[in-house]
């Protein structure tokens, strides 16, 4: 670009009244060169805001400038001087940032980036959920901790950080917030065991395990807890729910105390009321056999079980053994009673909790139906009712 300045002569000079002019130089034009280049300033990102902010999460977003770029650079840090910097893609309009520190005020910064040239910063600033509690001393304290995703966590008997143990928590079924105290699912794990092995535990957490007498003592101690249990086989799945459950010290043999029974599956596990634990080596039930040793398990045995969630996994035929009839149909009438049971360990999960506020609330109860190990209670006169002969259970 080129612009001309020209000076004197004036020609509206002499038309000036009351001005001396003694004398005009006449000078010639003078040609002056100004180049500049025209240029605009990159727009950052608009609305730059945090929300679901967590103890150890949040996310951050943004709408896009109208000019195009390339990239941006986002960059959080926390109050204790942490920093870390992030290069997004143009075409993102949010980023969740992971692994935060708990209770920590973090100031986030985000700018546009175009052939070299930086916008403007803008920036917002959050800070992080802290614990409700500490030392969860369960899986419900860890759900109100805000781990809302099942797996393993550690929790602290009585919140004492010196008493922890590895537990899976189940934070899906039925509202979450479950301690999986016993999980079977494949067979791929031996659980005909002995004593020592169902004191202390067995098993991988995330596949098939049984938690351990002991660690089961010291969690319902805690305070009161709910029990349910989960059954499956192919598409049909029961559940059991009991509104109380408590295991026993190792002196009392880990007695078994369960409440009132809700579910969809039948009450089966009322018959081992107060019963204490009994495995192929220690022998504690009121049965002349040995009913671990007889029925492949480790259970609460009585005389000898209405169900066995710890029996031999999958079998066709019943897993009783020694001078015992065994059971082709997988169908048998108790001894003691008119009572008909379906004896196969199928896929289940056993699970408690702390009860909810609502626990007082009624839980619907579906038909009884026989399912998996878990035995059904069906008297003779209820069998009439359903039209069903003593001698033949449908498994519908």
């Amino acid at each position: 670009m080129s612009l001309w300045l020209r000076t004197g002569p004036w020609p509206w000079a002499s038309t000036l009244k009351g001005v001396k002019c003694s004398k005009f130089v006449v000078t010639p034009p003078v040609k002056l060169e100004l180049s500049f280049s025209l240029t605009s300033v990159l727009d950052p990102p608009a609305n730059f805001t945090a929300t679901e902010i967590s103890r150890t999460s949040a996310l951050v977003s943004w709408q896009p400038p109208v000019s195009p770029i390339e990239n941006y650079i986002l960059t959080y840090k926390s109050t204790n001087g942490s920093r870390k910097e992030l290069i997004v893609d143009a075409e993102d309009t949010w980023i969740r940032l992971e692994g935060l520190l708990e209770s920590t005020e973090y100031n986030v910064t985000i700018l546009s980036v175009q052939d070299g040239e930086r916008s403007a910063i803008v920036h917002t600033m959050f800070t992080t959920g802290g614990r409700v509690f500490a030392y969860p001393q369960d899986c419900a304290q860890h759900l109100l901790n805000g781990d809302t995703q099942s797996g393993v966590y550690t929790i602290y008997i009585n919140g004492d950080q010196s008493q922890s143990v590895p537990v899976f928590c189940d934070m899906t079924t039925d509202d979450g917030g479950w301690i999986v105290l016993q999980r079977r699912q494949n067979g791929l794990t031996d659980f005909f065991r002995k004593w020592a092995d169902y004191r202390v535990g067995f098993g991988n957490l995330e596949d098939e395990f049984w938690l351990g007498l002991d660690t089961l003592h010291l969690i319902t101690s805690q305070g009161r807890y709910e029990l349910r249990i989960d059954m499956r086989e192919g598409q049909e799945s029961v559940y059991a729910y009991y509104n109380k459950f408590y295991v026993g010290d190792p002196r009392s043999m880990y007695k078994l105390r369960i409440g009132e029974y809700n579910g969809t599956s039948g009450d089966s596990l009322t018959y081992h009321q107060w019963r204490p634990f009994s495995t192929k080596d220690r022998d504690n039930d009121v049965a002349v056999t040995n009913c671990a040793s007889s029925y492949r398990g480790a259970w609460w045995y009585k005389n000898c079980h209405r169900t066995n969630l710890n029996g031999k996994y999958g079998e066709s035929r019943h897993s009783q053994v020694g001078g015992h009839k065994a059971c082709e149909t997988c169908f048998e009438p108790d001894l003691s009673s008119d009572i008909y049971v379906y004896l196969i360990p199928p896929p289940h999960i056993f699970i408690l909790r702390p009860p909810k506020s609502d626990s007082g609330k009624q839980r619907p109860v579906d038909p009884i139906r026989n399912f998996g190990c878990w035995k059904t209670v069906v008297t003779a006169c209820e069998l009439e009712k359903l039209g069903v002969k003593r001698q033949h259970i449908s498994l519908n």
